[in-house]
């Protein structure tokens, strides 16, 4: 009987905020003063459908960001959800409709924007519907700000993070516009593939998932709780998902060389149960919760002759591995990365239950040649070669 796991089943976890060292541009041009406009920063990204705040296909100044502003007192519409694009003359984003700033009153503002197609939103409301696309370039990164409180005459702080070095910004909202910083709605992660025995084994691999896993969900903001002004100072909170209760999903790419994943997937935060049984004892049922799967097959090293999987076949000879995949206590969290680095040298578990025992059935178990009741015989005694009584002539036995 086994039940205990052949390696460490699931890998190495490792998390870290996104971060970025971008800065916007110095307001190169007049404004109009009573005109609202904005500066905007977005946290740091480091794929192709990230959000940054630079001018690339999926930065802030290509795609620009809707806004709605509320007057703090009351929470009465000022303006509905109005598009803001980056003015290259000014330093800032501004509409094509222009809105004014009131006299005296304070203004709240929310803003977002998406780089795919895989969000819906109904303008006016604080709530998106998100269900990441099955192929990793093709996922939305969906990014929001909020800034509460502001009026045309309100400053900058002076300790604002938004301030550099080059020129602080002291002077009036309305002259300079308003600063905003996006966070990442969505939960970043990643895989790396491992061998720590490579005088052992040789892997070919075929593709990487993330499988059985929470594949939409309703990211509704909060402006009441929530702020994000100060870049990188926290996160958004898991809370403000509803995730759904859909089918568990899988995501795959493909990869040919041990190493980490050439893109990162951009999915729906949510906390992940770690299981480390088949759902019961019947031979072929499924392992059914998070895990991670490789498609591979394994030779040993310097040998042409396949130990797991073959050279053709079913699946093209490729066997799938399985390892539970786990998460931190607070689950994926918005705007955080997650690191799974997979040791394949352990060769992983069947994703199917091959001896009928609810235990996860490793797939090199038993297949390294080792050898046990080694003996050694005794010294017998042999047959005798002659006898000698003395003279010079042997005497045949």
């Amino acid at each position: 009987m086994k039940k205990y796991l052949f390696l460490i089943a699931a890998a190495a976890l490792g998390f870290a905020s996104c971060s970025n060292d971008d800065v916007v541009a110095e307001n190169t041009g007049l404004n109009d003063a009573n005109a609202i406009s904005f500066r905007s920063f977005v946290q740091g990204a480091t794929r192709a459908a990230d959000v940054d705040a630079n001018a690339g296909a999926n930065g802030l100044k290509t795609l620009g960001f809707k806004v709605r502003a509320t007057l703090t007192s009351g929470g009465t519409q000022y303006f509905p959800e109005t598009l803001f694009e980056w003015n290259n003359t000014s330093g800032t984003y501004n509409s094509t409709q222009k809105y004014y700033w009131p006299q005296t009153e304070a203004l709240d503002f929310f803003a977002w924007t998406a780089s795919g197609n895989d969000v819906t939103h109904t303008e006016n409301t604080y709530a998106f519907n998100v269900t990441p696309n099955a192929t990793a370039a093709s996922q939305s990164d969906l990014v929001v700000a909020n800034t509460v409180n502001k009026t045309k005459a309100g400053t900058y702080d002076p300790n604002d993070v938004y301030n550099t070095s080059s020129g602080s910004k002291t002077s009036s909202y309305g002259t300079n516009g308003v600063p905003l910083n996006f966070r990442h709605a969505g939960a970043k992660v990643t895989i790396t593939l491992n061998n720590t025995n490579t005088d052992g084994l040789d892997f070919v691999i075929r593709d990487a998932s993330i499988c059985n896993v929470k594949n939409s969900g309703v990211f509704t903001f909060n402006p009441a709780t929530a702020n994000t002004d100060g870049k990188n100072a926290t996160t958004l909170d898991i809370a403000q998902w509803n995730i759904s209760a859909a089918t568990n999903t899988s995501y795959t790419q493909a990869i040919t060389t041990l190493t980490t994943l050439s893109q990162d997937w951009i999915l729906v935060p949510q906390t992940l149960t770690y299981e480390t049984t088949y759902n019961d004892a019947d031979a072929n049922d499924a392992f059914t919760g998070p895990c991670i799967k490789v498609s591979l097959k394994i030779k040993n090293h310097g040998s042409e002759i396949y130990i797991v999987g073959a050279a053709s076949g079913e699946n093209d000879g490729y066997v799938t591995a399985m390892w539970p995949l786990s998460a931190p206590a607070s689950g994926w969290v918005p705007g955080k990365k997650y690191t799974y680095t997979v040791d394949l040298a352990g060769g992983g578990y069947f994703e199917k239950n091959t001896t009928g025992d609810m235990g996860l059935d490793p797939i090199l178990a038993g297949a390294e040649i080792k050898f046990v009741t080694v003996t050694v015989d005794d010294w017998s005694a042999g047959d005798a070669t002659g006898v000698y009584t003395g003279g010079t002539t042997p005497v045949t036995p």
